[in-house]
């Protein structure tokens, strides 16, 4: 690499390539001894299906080696998460439906602690609806607060771990 007042050169053997293709294949080389490094993968190109089929099954018969098709494993792999997701997700729906239910009887069985005061707003003159009024505001201050506080939670989780998966 050489640097001018206006311009820079960068040698050829610098130059990274992305593929390995016959023109560039000379151009690779190993720093050390080649006798030393193991062999980690090998790309083979069959002509046909038939010949695949073959060398496949007779690598992977010596429980050596394993040959796999790389697009294979990662349908495979896909298949697994996609699975695993719709768990997650039927889970999910799971705890929103007992989440409901336990407010419903919450709220039910606050009604029923209440019904005395209730008796009482009744005698000095309140209708049903404003009662029920009465508790719907209740029930919205309760939730507003409630989705502020998760809100708050959500934004402190986000700004203390900002990548949750290199945490866990």
């Amino acid at each position: 690499m050489s640097e001018g007042e206006e311009s820079r050169r960068i040698s050829p053997a610098m130059i990274e390539y992305n593929e390995v293709t016959p023109e560039n294949a000379a151009s690779f080389h190993y720093h050390g001894d080649s006798s030393s490094l193991p062999l980690s993968a090998i790309l083979f190109l069959p002509r046909d299906a038939k010949s695949r089929t073959l060398v496949k099954s007779r690598v992977n018969a010596s429980k050596l080696y394993q040959m796999v098709v790389p697009t294979e494993v990662i349908d495979d792999l896909m298949a697994y998460v996609f699975r695993i997701k719709a768990f997650l997700d039927l889970v999910s729906a799971l705890l929103a439906a007992v989440t409901g239910l336990l407010v419903a009887l919450v709220i039910l069985l606050t009604l029923k602690m209440r019904r005395r005061e209730i008796e009482a707003l009744h005698r000095i003159g309140c209708s049903r609806h404003a009662v029920l009024a009465l508790y719907a505001i209740e029930i919205g201050l309760l939730a507003t607060f409630a989705a502020l506080l998760a809100g708050a939670a959500l934004a402190a989780a986000l700004a203390w771990a900002p990548d949750l998966v290199r945490t866990l």
